[in-house]
């Protein structure tokens, strides 16, 4: 008989990624990135200390809410 492997009972929480890893991946400067943090209108982001981080679950949100479908409309 074998006994089963442990199931973690919460998930802690989703990979949290540095600026450069979003700025690659939005294709975007890092200070562009530090710009919209601090005018607004960029992806949430989670302080840890004095780091900045930002969730999966966030960053598809927020790419979800500028899509549109002809250059005329504007970004939900």
């Amino acid at each position: 008989m074998s006994i089963p492997s442990p199931t973690p009972i919460v998930r802690l929480c989703d990979p949290l990624h540095g600026e450069e890893y979003v700025a690659r991946a939005l294709d975007v400067k890092v200070k562009t990135l530090q710009a919209w943090r601090t005018r607004g209108g960029g992806p949430p982001f989670v302080r840890v200390g004095r780091l900045v981080r930002y969730r999966d679950e966030d960053l598809r949100q927020w790419i979800e809410s500028r899509l549109v479908t002809s250059t005329s409309e504007t970004p939900r």
